[in-house]
């Protein structure tokens, strides 16, 4: 028999030998020698395998190791084993993963015969998975309709760094996140960012809000007079309750107050004074809405006099009136033609009263003023003279004198001549007043007493209405 054990180095892993036995037979005392071929495997060593980084989806393993080729199974979140698998590489890679899927390795190395197959280790990597963060808009998330584009910021929590941020949604001009109020929509805009960080991949809705601008607006109406009162109605849009209205009434005196919707005011002295409104809601301001108002004080009343009244006619006169640009005069009775300040009234029967209204217009809005007089044409008295026809120039102190007499519409004698009959002038006075006997003849022509007859006289008078009458007549001297 051959007992006993050979040992052969690693270094003939791979080598073809052979052994010599010899063999005794103590019996015969045979000898035999034998030789036999002999192959040395070396056994394979067990891989060492590593996780590489990995994605969202996948996860990768890398080993260091010898065989013919490697054999693994691998199981995600301890599930169902899934293999065997083998493969010549020296790396793995699973994907269509879950964010954070542990995945377990179980790997040898495969050898040959006799040797057979390493010792299995077993490893797990996890799919990337991405920390979580907070993510929300910095600054301000409600907008007013009218406000300017404003470029969005995030501020973001739990991501230690950034390297994309796209917006889009109602508003966004661009993807870097300019956002104009004026093309979102009025109310909740709900807005999308996608950012990139270290290959993860955030999409978070964002809502901003959009408020609509109130819109400043009233209408007043009455007459914008002194101390008339004028009505101011709201006519514009806000939200009732939540608005705050801003009121500018410029010293306006309230007499009745049920702001912001209707009231009233009024203003006790003349002048430009305006009237105001802008209204804020959260913080959105409406156009200043303002509307001048002049306030005018009342035309002063024509102060109205009778300037001339004639027999026929008369004539009325007033000072201008402060502010009027236009009168408008009218007469009870007559013709009437306005010049400037006076009206003058013709083809009225005499001693006639007549009722006159003068009525002062201009721009002020207090309405016209008016004044309203009466006045009467004279009563028509006609001239009347009384030339005696005979006078007798004695002394006696009775019709010594020959003079004109009449009554008071014969206001001046501007001749009075008398001649004898043959036409010579025996008296003749100029300009003086009638009914004055110093005016008159005493009979006596060249120093002596005229003889008896009968004389003739011419006297040239004037009417108070300035018209001139020419009076003829006889006048006889007695003794």
């Amino acid at each position: 028999g051959i007992s006993g054990d050979t040992l052969f180095p690693p270094l003939l892993n791979g080598l073809s030998t052979s052994i010599q036995y010899t063999w005794f037979e103590p019996l015969s005392g045979c000898e035999y020698n034998l030789s036999s071929p002999v192959q040395f495997v070396q056994p394979p060593t067990t891989p060492l395998p590593e996780c590489q980084p990995s994605t969202l989806n996948s996860v990768m393993y890398t080993w260091e190791g010898t065989g013919f080729s490697f054999g693994f199974t691998f199981s995600i979140n301890q599930g169902l084993l899934q293999g065997p698998y083998q493969t010549p590489g020296n790396f793995f890679q699973i994907d269509t993963l879950q964010e954070g899927d542990a995945v377990t390795l179980n790997l040898w190395s495969v050898g040959q015969p006799p040797c057979g197959n390493s010792d299995t280790v077993s490893i797990t990597c996890v799919a990337k998975e991405c920390p979580p963060a907070t993510i929300r808009i910095e600054g301000p998330d409600i907008f007013c309709a009218n406000d300017d584009p404003l470029q969005l910021n995030l501020y973001t929590l739990g991501l230690v760094e950034i390297d994309n941020i796209f917006w889009s949604g109602p508003g966004i001009t661009n993807p870097s996140g300019m956002f104009d109020p004026v093309l979102a929509v009025e109310g909740a805009n709900e807005l999308m960012v996608t950012v990139e960080s270290a290959g993860c991949v955030y999409i978070v809705p964002i809502n901003v809000v959009v408020i609509s601008v109130p819109i400043a607006s009233f209408m007043f109406t009455g007459e914008t007079c002194v101390d008339s009162i004028l009505k101011v109605e709201f006519s514009g849009l806000a939200y009732y309750g939540l608005s705050t209205f801003y009121w500018g009434l410029d010293g306006a005196i309230i007499t009745e107050d049920n702001r912001p919707f209707d009231f009233s005011i009024l203003w006790d002295k003349p002048s430009d004074y305006s009237i105001s409104l802008f209204i804020e809601y959260i913080g959105c301001l409406s156009d200043t809405f303002l509307v001048p108002v002049q306030i005018d004080a009342p035309l002063t009343q024509p102060d109205v006099t009778c300037i001339e009244e004639e027999y026929y006619s008369l004539v009325v006169g007033w000072e201008p009136v402060p502010g009027a640009s236009h009168y408008q005069v009218t007469s009870s009775i007559g013709i009437g033609s306005l010049s400037g300040t006076t009206y003058a009234v013709s083809n009225v029967p005499d001693n006639t009263p007549v009722t006159i209204q003068v009525i002062a217009t201009g721009s002020s809005a207090c309405g016209p003023s008016s004044a309203t007089i009466e006045c009467q044409t004279l009563e028509y008295i006609p001239p009347q003279t009384f030339i005696p026809n005979i006078f007798s120039p004695n002394g006696d102190g009775i019709n010594d004198h020959f003079f004109i007499q009449s009554n008071d519409r014969i206001t001046l004698v501007n001749a009075f001549r008398i001649f004898d009959r043959w036409g010579n002038v025996v008296f003749e006075d100029f300009n003086f007043l009638p009914n004055d006997p110093q005016h008159g003849w005493d009979g006596i022509f060249n120093g002596k007493i005229m003889n008896p007859a009968v004389f003739t006289y011419l006297a040239e008078v004037q009417t108070i209405d300035q018209t001139p009458l020419r009076i003829t007549g006889d006048v006889a001297l007695v003794r």
